[in-house]
């Protein structure tokens, strides 16, 4: 029979493991979320991590772009609207977009958080750069379409037009 092991202590993990301890990563605003980076590029090969916290009502427009992206529900409610169809997500939903999906969200209740996952360097490029911007009392819509366009982010306004 196999023994449970009953030592507390943590040892360090090798190397190529990496271990972010509760409150700990990378912190920074995105579209009214708190979002905490826990693995980012030097971390994996091609994925990264972020724990997100709502702040209230917030809704993510239609878009799409060229990463997929996956979220995990841990509290609160939220909706997903994917393609034509809405997913009402509660805590235990996991949802992953393929890239170029068009997709959306709008939080359900206060204090969401969800956990969220994009498949390449770009996605983390552009919150850090919109996140950035956004810190700017009035950032200029022109700055925020260059943005968008940099990183391959199409609106559900032109989607709609056709214009890519």
């Amino acid at each position: 029979m196999t023994e449970l092991m009953t030592q507390t202590t943590v040892q360090t993990p090798p190397r190529a493991s990496t271990v972010i301890a509760p409150n700990q990563g990378k912190v920074f605003s995105f579209l009214g979320n708190t979002i905490t980076c826990k693995f980012d590029s030097s971390d994996t090969q091609g994925w990264r991590f972020f724990e997100n916290v709502g702040a209230g009502n917030i809704s993510t427009p239609l878009h799409t772009h060229p990463w997929d992206e996956g979220f995990y529900i841990l509290e609160g409610e939220m909706d997903l609207l994917i393609e034509d169809g809405i997913v009402h997500a509660t805590p235990g939903y996991c949802i992953n977009i393929r890239a170029g999906i068009r997709h959306g969200s709008q939080m359900r209740s206060p204090g969401v958080k969800f956990l969220s996952w994009v498949s390449n360097r770009g996605a983390e490029k552009f919150m850090e750069e919109w996140s950035q911007a956004m810190q700017e009392p009035s950032p200029s819509p022109e700055l925020l379409a260059q943005i968008r366009q940099k990183h391959g982010i199409v609106t559900a306004d032109a989607i709609a037009a056709g214009v890519n």
